[in-house]
């Protein structure tokens, strides 16, 4: 067997083929959003969580090198929007999300609920930016802090804050050495 011109004894190691699978990952994940037709409004949808093992043959193995492997889930969803994600903050038992779209998602972490559901919430362009424009929501970075959510723009190279409850911008800010940042264009 030759999958994908692969020599078979290497495709079989598991190390080489987590390598590919992590480098084929934020090219999927990335260009995703370029062929959505326009921006996702706001909505809900039913959440599955599938468990992951570290390495498919050895249920019980935990570590690797330094790292203990705690656990890990797949995500899926009927729901389009979930996908893209540029930036994760856990809090408690609920986990706040962006994309590439400047799309919010909200849901709760596996083993929390029993029906979990993930919330999509848009959010703002920075002003000046054409709203229908996808590119100008591509948020990149999240901070979360007691009822408010700090934002980093990519193509803007600017930073903006929100009210965690509403998604109300308060205030932003491009500081000076961020201004110099070549656009992503």
């Amino acid at each position: 067997m030759n999958p994908g011109g692969f020599p078979e004894r290497t495709w079989r190691r598991r190390g080489l083929r987590v390598l590919f699978l992590l480098a084929a990952l934020p090219l999927l994940t990335t260009f995703v959003w370029r062929l959505l037709p326009h921006l996702p409004g706001p909505g809900e949808a039913a959440l599955l969580y599938t468990p992951v093992t570290l390495e498919g043959d050895d249920l019980g193995r935990r570590d690797v090198g330094r790292l203990h492997f705690l656990g890990g889930w797949t995500m899926s969803s009927p729901d389009y929007r979930l996908g893209g994600l540029s930036a994760l903050r856990v809090e408690g038992g609920q986990a706040m999300a962006v994309s590439d779209v400047g799309m919010i998602m909200t849901f709760p972490l596996p083993g929390v609920s029993a029906a979990p559901r993930i919330r999509f919430r848009p959010v703002a362009p920075v002003p000046g930016a054409d709203p229908d424009d996808r590119r100008m929501r591509d948020t990149e970075g999240l901070w979360l802090e007691g009822g408010r959510f700090w934002l980093t723009f990519e193509r803007q190279n600017a930073i903006r804050r929100y009210d965690r409850a509403t998604l109300n911008a308060e205030a932003g800010a491009q500081p000076a050495p961020m201004r110099r940042w070549w656009p992503d264009r």
